[in-house]
């Protein structure tokens, strides 16, 4: 059960973050979570939302991939390649995060930009812990049953295979969109609301994040064939949102409850906002699971 906090004074409210579980039809204007107000400096910080919208139809399954990457890392462009071509074959379905790792392979060259983030870093180490080598990643954080030990993280070359099988045979519990969805360029400020409907009941507990990410520049990157002064850089984590691990919605939700979720970001003066993205995703997260159950993105403009 989750806490509930209550006022102590006028001046100081503590927020709502209760979950209130009844039967819903898809028709209706929904939302199982309440929260009297979006905190203080609540920029990077998924939060709870009161608002009400209509529980999201029914989609077919997205897909998202993590890749775990560096600068320094000589075969990661292939494993960007081979997440292009990936994204190229099935528009709008496919999901691409590229996480740069705090490894050897991850440091900055001298003078350049520094792709790793904290949140980034504290996910990585969440999921799997140090890398033992780059490129690698993961296809909607499912454990794969076929390595030894089972683990999320999968070589490159087989992604087409894993993301193929996915789309094709797995049906999302749970729809996502974004309502509300405001970019203004004066103070680059991007908001939203991340609207999350479940179109079964399911006995698990879930989970939202939501990362902005940024493709389109030119950096240095290793390459097998040395340092390319002019490589495109694709799906850059540039914010993974607070908490890292992705904020509880609904715990055992039923067919039809619609969750709200905040969310609002200022991007920095040297991002260019018609490259980047948000990709938000509905996931578990516990010692036995952090499976993505649906993902969805789409433009900051």
């Amino acid at each position: 059960m989750v806490p509930i906090f209550k006022a102590l004074t006028m001046k100081k409210i503590f927020y709502l973050f209760g979950l209130l579980s009844f039967g819903l039809f898809s028709c209706q204007e929904v939302n199982d979570l309440v929260q009297l107000a979006p905190p203080a400096g609540a920029n990077d910080q998924l939060t709870l939302d009161s608002t009400k919208y209509s529980a999201v139809a029914a989609q077919s399954k997205n897909v998202l991939i993590e890749d775990f990457t560096g600068v320094h890392c000589d075969n990661c462009p292939n494993a960007q390649a081979m997440a292009i071509s990936i994204e190229n074959a099935n528009p709008g379905r496919v999901s691409v995060i590229g996480i740069h790792c705090t490894t050897t392979f991850g440091y900055p060259f001298p003078g350049h930009t520094d792709y790793r983030t904290t949140n980034g870093t504290n996910l990585v180490s969440y999921l799997i812990g140090t890398p033992g080598s780059l490129p690698t990643g993961d296809i909607d954080r499912t454990i794969i049953p076929f390595y030894t030990p089972a683990a999320i993280q999968v070589p490159y070359v087989t992604w087409p295979t894993y993301v193929d099988s996915f789309l094709k045979y797995k049906t999302p519990k749970a729809a996502i969109t974004f309502n509300n969805k405001k970019y203004d360029a004066g103070s680059r400020t991007l908001s939203m609301d991340i609207t999350t409907s479940f179109v079964q009941a399911s006995p698990d507990t879930f989970y939202v994040s939501a990362a902005l990410i940024e493709g389109g520049f030119v950096d240095w990157q290793e390459t097998t064939s040395g340092v390319n002064e002019n490589f495109v850089f694709e799906h850059v984590l540039r914010k993974l949102m607070n908490p890292y691990n992705g904020l509880n919605i609904a715990n055992s939700p039923t067919a039809g409850s619609t969750y709200s979720v905040k969310f609002t970001t200022v991007l920095a003066p040297t991002w260019n906002a018609d490259s980047c993205k948000i990709v938000a995703f509905v996931h578990h997260r516990s010692t036995t699971s952090n499976a993505v159950e649906q993902v969805y993105q789409s433009t900051v403009k």
